[in-house]
């Protein structure tokens, strides 16, 4: 059990270690397979000359894991939620859909979907995600060491504490790299099931077209 002082130290430590891992992961998100709603925090829209982040204009639902949809809080912003997006993910597909709400009159539902993971994507995805992991595992190094060395001037006059709190930052470094890496993992296995589901619906697509060839034959040589 490590004193008050000790505890103070690694606590400072962590939360230099948690910015490196929470500007990771934010990162990966801004380059989606999946629609995730962190992939949106960034966007935003100007209304009335005044800027706005896009959960104040709108509401932002999920009907499947690939696709959002956006639901303007007054019609009048439309085209600047539609802007906002296309500036920041103009990769998203979108589709404009007119239903109806409660009061029965016409409402408008943004429908945006994930790009979908083909060859080139898929390449361009693990490249940045293998970039940004080395980037996030250089910043972790770099808070690292450098917390060592003050660790160093902050117990000058307890080195035994010193030699614990540095034992203590030491297995959390470790934790940390861990945790980063486990973060790329679980990115790239996005990628490769994204990229998979990719090669299963052009498979399926090129199935139904060989079957619709094979049935227009088969109509011309009945007669």
């Amino acid at each position: 059990m490590f004193n008050d002082y000790i505890t103070a130290q690694i606590e400072t430590f962590q939360k230099r270690m948690d910015a490196c891992i929470m500007l990771f992961h934010y990162r990966m998100m801004n380059h989606p397979v999946k629609a995730e709603p962190a992939a949106l925090m960034s966007v935003t829209c100007w209304v009335s000359g005044q800027e706005y982040n896009i959960e104040d204009v709108a509401i932002i639902g999920k009907p499947n894991d690939y696709q959002f949809e956006i639901i303007p809080k007054n019609e009048n912003n439309l085209q600047n939620i539609i802007g906002g997006i296309a500036e920041v993910h103009p990769e998203f597909k979108l589709d404009v859909q007119t239903k109806k709400d409660h009061n029965d009159e016409d409402e408008h539902h943004l429908i945006y979907t994930m790009p979908p993971v083909n060859k080139e994507r898929h390449d361009a995805l693990v490249q940045v995600t293998n970039t940004f992991y080395e980037e996030c595992k250089v910043r972790l190094e770099e808070e690292h060491t450098k917390y060592l060395d003050e660790i160093v001037n902050i117990f000058i006059d307890k080195p035994e504490d010193g030699n614990e709190a540095k034992e203590a930052i030491d297995q959390e470094y470790d934790d940390y790299k861990e945790n980063a890496e486990k973060l790329r993992d679980a990115k790239l296995q996005e990628i490769e099931e994204g990229y998979l589901r990719y090669q299963e619906e052009g498979n399926a697509e090129e199935i139904d077209k060989q079957n619709h060839d094979v049935q227009f034959s088969m109509k011309f040589n009945t007669k």
